[in-house]
């Protein structure tokens, strides 16, 4: 009786310390535990990063967004899958609820020094490249850009280490990360503050091309899944003015998910949007083409 106690106390605390793990493909931020030289370059931290990532999960988290001038709090719960197949992974972010957001989504699929390519859904009959434009939008009416899901900066190349930092206990290597010639982006500079020990990336400021700072993105809490890697648990945005604030915090997490591969499907996707009454008195299909044929990403 005392040893199944044990036993399910145990597997308790683990299931807490992934919880937020389902967070880290916004920032590339899984990591390999250790110390790390103080003669490790730039390049050599964030290729530690990188190479850590988590290869396959499911989860579920919530977006929640206070806006200071209001008082008012909203909140959205969204389920997130990445799946990697070689140097290809393919994210989903989906909101859940409340009711009338259910069934939008995100659909990123980033490759190793590619930018990222996708999709944002919103309805049955509204599907749109993430072209630059649209990449510039909110992430589901919070203070994140969609942009910001990607770790697009993690392949700029010459990164540069610029000092040191304490943030969340650990002293972090300073990085900033700069645009090539061409690249489409709504960001100038891009500065990250990387803790070694863990691989992870605690904070990321975002600038934008008017040299301005646009918006701070930092893990509030930091946790060991396993024996080999740390991982966020929760994540904030805030922008210069504090006039709101966003929290992205993993509610659930199952890194040992299988995810498949038609998840990842807009006809699968699209499935999530309820019929509402006129579309059910109405001879229209709900779902329009748009949504079963795959756009080229």
């Amino acid at each position: 009786m005392l040893g199944s106690r044990l036993t399910d106390i145990m597997a308790g605390h683990r299931r807490k310390a992934r919880l937020g793990e389902a967070l880290l493909c916004l920032l590339g931020m899984a990591g390999a535990a250790g110390s790390a030289a103080q003669s490790e370059t730039a390049g050599q931290l964030i290729d530690r990063v990188l190479s850590n990532r988590l290869s396959s999960f499911s989860g579920h988290a919530r977006l929640v967004r206070f806006d200071a001038k209001t008082g008012k709090e909203e909140t959205k719960r969204l389920v997130l899958k990445v799946r990697r197949e070689g140097n290809t992974t393919k994210v989903l972010y989906q909101i859940v609820s409340p009711a009338p957001a259910a069934g939008q989504a995100v659909l990123l699929e980033l490759e190793d020094k590619r930018p990222a390519r996708g999709v944002l859904v919103e309805g049955p009959d509204r599907i749109t490249p993430l072209t630059p434009r649209i990449m510039e939008q909110p992430f589901f009416g919070s203070d994140l850009r969609i942009e910001d899901l990607t770790d697009d900066f993690l392949h700029w190349p010459d990164p540069e280490i610029v000092g040191n930092e304490m943030i969340l206990g650990c002293l972090c290597r300073i990085i900033e990360s700069r645009p090539p010639a061409g690249t489409e982006t709504g960001y100038l500079l891009v500065r990250s503050g990387v803790c070694p020990r863990m691989a992870l990336p605690l904070r990321v400021e975002r600038v934008g091309r008017d040299a301005k700072l646009t918006r701070t993105l930092k893990v509030e809490r930091a946790a060991k899944a396993d024996r080999d890697h740390w991982t966020a648990r929760s994540l904030s945005v805030t922008l210069p003015d504090r006039n709101s604030r966003t929290l992205l915090e993993g509610t659930s997490f199952d890194r040992d998910a299988i995810v498949p591969a038609a998840d990842f499907e807009l006809k699968v996707i699209c499935a999530a949007f309820k019929q509402s009454p006129d579309a059910k008195s109405s001879s229209k299909k709900v779902f329009r083409p748009q949504c079963v044929e795959e756009p080229d990403l």
